[in-house]
């Protein structure tokens, strides 16, 4: 019984925070099939990858005098953040993976994975009062998955940001990235290892999500912008251009509904396409052009349709 209710209790929360996420993108929503790809990477690839890693840096600590707050502190959040890291440096390359919100997406499906999986081994091998598990599932459900979601969307949006940028700058901001996730990662673990800052930890967290909220809505903002930016340059009825560049395009009833989701999806496609083409370089330059001109064509033979 304990091993069902700890598999609700772990992964009720994280797909509840999945799904947020997911349709907060609304611009351009990424492929449910993908993010679902990174969430299993989180829940299984991530917490073998960094629990062999953490065994090995923790092995180092073996003869300090606080070997348990040091793996807490500095062993944990360097192999689970690495290792959570890991798979975007091989999905960041993928055409479905092209800008920070998509980095934030992506980023923050690893990290509620890596946060379900954890939550389910700290529920299920719980030795204690019912009371203090209740209290064990609470804040972990509400505060530690939300601080793995957070620290690995920090290393998303970081590498989407390194896919446009050439030389050495590259490196340094997928390596600020996994820092600054680092630094949340063992903050939050020292605020909760002692009763005098257990509070701290809280308030911390709870900041960390409203500038994560804050930092996801001004990305959608700029993502807007482009949107508006780049269609009003295209050859389209000027009566769709003013629906495309707002939510109206949300709405029913502005055009043939068989055509519409099709519609949009290829009209913001190729504002973000034209966006990534000006930023790009060599063959990252080549595919989005061809991609350009795939979509106008689109474009094209749909408004011929109306």
């Amino acid at each position: 019984m304990l091993i069902i209710i700890s598999l609700i209790a772990s992964f009720l929360p994280a797909s509840l925070y999945l799904y947020f996420i997911w349709k907060t993108d609304k611009n351009e929503p990424e492929p449910i099939s993908f993010i679902i790809l990174h969430f299993i990477w989180g829940a299984v690839g991530a917490v073998i990858v960094g629990a062999i890693g953490s065994f090995f840096i923790t092995n180092s600590f073996a003869y300090s005098e606080f070997p348990d707050l040091l793996e807490a502190v500095i062993s944990a959040p360097i192999a689970e953040e690495f290792a959570k890291g890991l798979f975007l440096l091989f999905t960041f390359r993928s055409k479905k993976f092209d800008n920070i919100t998509d980095g934030l997406v992506y980023g923050g499906a690893i990290g509620l994975g890596f946060g379900m999986t954890e939550n389910f081994i700290y529920f299920v091998t719980f030795d204690g009062l019912l009371k203090y598990w209740a209290l064990l599932v609470v804040i972990r459900s509400s505060f530690t998955i939300i601080m793995h979601m957070i620290s690995t969307s920090v290393v998303g949006s970081m590498i989407a940001m390194a896919k446009f940028t050439g030389g050495i700058s590259k490196i340094y901001l997928i390596f600020a990235g996994y820092l600054t996730a680092v630094l949340i990662h063992g903050a939050w673990n020292f605020s909760v290892s002692f009763m005098e800052t257990f509070y701290f930890g809280l308030i911390f967290i709870t900041a960390l999500t409203i500038f994560f909220v804050m930092f996801f809505r001004y990305s959608l903002a700029k993502e807007q912008l482009i949107i508006q930016k780049e269609l009003l340059e295209e050859d389209i009825p000027d009566e769709h251009k003013l629906i495309l560049i707002s939510n109206k395009r949300f709405k029913r009833g502005w055009i043939d509904e068989s055509i519409r989701r099709l519609y949009i999806k290829t009209a913001v496609g190729l504002a973000f396409n034209k966006h990534q083409y000006k930023i790009s370089s060599g063959r990252q330059k080549d595919f989005y052009k061809s991609e350009i001109e795939k979509k106008r064509s689109i474009l094209k033979n749909l408004t011929g349709e109306i």
